[in-house]
């Protein structure tokens, strides 16, 4: 396994569906895994037994992010500096439209009305009407250092700042580059998530994982897990926080708003698990070192993977799509591997929005 180099972090893609948020129900059908090196993004049946996709999109260059909603499937292409939009359930590698006049686009976030980019190379994050057929954005937050993610809930805008080393809030569907509050000294914060209490920051260079409050006020964190070697994902359930521990290849989990750094249970086994992601029945972990996407029981006491999908090429992410749900929850943002992901339900559909957090060196 090699180390992530620090100075050139990019973009591991993953979009997660949570079944367990709020106690919404969802139906899916679909795994999409997004392999770097092979230039596609394949789907394979939910709790698959077999490693043949289903459909491949293909035709992409560098595709780093990625985001499903009810209808469309958004892939960020880094080669080209373009994010396409494609008819969800595809049979065809044909793009609906594209957003093009971007310098380097990592992160992308969907909700109702809007297809949120992250411009690292641009500085800025930029906003698309949903459906849109131009390029041209509706508006733009500037002034930042390297936004390789985005995320939005029904509030603000998070935008997460690699050079410098911060966590950014903006009101949603803002037209100024104000941000609500910064959350600062970090060394490398590539994971966020969130849900209605906390902000949950996987500190990398720092080697922890905290927790601010929601809409804080304060760069004091309100607790840490300790101990880690290179956290660079955190994801949160109703009930854990979910860590992908690259150097020390481990998935481990820890009691919501826990006091201690001692974890519940731990994955091990893995080669180079860059995203990890969790619904009602199990934990999905993207190991790139074995070209393998692997789910485990959740709350599972072993090591050992239910089911694996493989013949996979450097897949840096894994989604789950939701088809249908049952009742509206509350906005969760969550990050598996290194992204931000918002999940929500109502608002025509269900969403999964990403935020990326740099470049992979493997």
């Amino acid at each position: 396994m090699k180390r992530l180099s620090r100075l050139s972090m990019s973009l591991v893609l993953c979009v997660l569906e949570m079944l367990c948020i709020s106690s919404a129900a969802y139906a899916t059908t679909y795994v999409y895994a997004s392999n770097y090196a092979s230039n596609t993004v394949t789907a394979y049946p939910i709790n698959t037994t077999t490693s043949t996709a289903t459909y491949t999109i293909s035709g992409l260059n560098g595709p780093t992010g990625v985001a499903v909603d009810s209808n469309y499937v958004y892939v960020a292409n880094s080669g080209s500096t373009t994010v396409t939009i494609y008819p969800i359930h595809t049979t065809t590698s044909t793009a609906t439209y594209t957003i093009s006049g971007l310098t380097e686009p990592y992160g992308v976030a969907v909700d109702s009305n809007y297809v949120y980019v992250a411009d690292a190379g641009g500085t800025t994050v930029k906003a698309y009407p949903i459906d849109t057929t131009t390029s041209t954005a509706t508006y733009t937050i500037s002034g930042l250092s390297y936004p390789a993610g985005v995320a939005v809930d029904s509030s603000y805008v998070y935008v997460s700042d690699w050079i410098a080393a911060t966590v950014t809030e903006y009101p949603i569907h803002t037209t100024t580059s104000t941000a609500t509050y910064t959350i600062s000294g970090l060394t490398e914060p590539y994971g966020v998530a969130v849900d209605s209490n906390y902000v949950y920051v996987a500190d990398a260079g720092g080697t922890t994982v905290k927790a601010y409050p929601i809409d804080t006020t304060t760069s004091t964190a309100t607790y840490t897990i300790s101990g880690l070697s290179y956290p660079a994902g955190v994801a949160v359930d109703s009930s854990y926080v979910y860590v992908s521990d690259w150097i020390a290849a481990t998935v481990t989990e820890y009691p919501i708003h826990t006091t201690t750094s001692t974890a519940t249970y731990t994955i091990s086994g893995l080669t180079s698990p860059t995203n990890v992601a969790v619904n009602s029945s199990y934990v999905y972990v993207s190991d790139i070192g074995t070209d393998t996407v692997k789910a485990y029981p959740i709350d599972t006491t072993t090591s050992t993977a239910t089911y694996t999908i493989s013949s996979l090429n450097t897949p840096y992410g894994v989604a789950l799509l939701a088809t249908t749900a049952t009742t509206t929850s509350v906005p969760l943002m969550t990050d598996v591997g290194r992204f931000i992901f918002i999940f929500f339900a109502g608002l025509g559909g269900t969403y999964a929005i990403i935020r990326a957090k740099g470049r992979v060196n493997v």
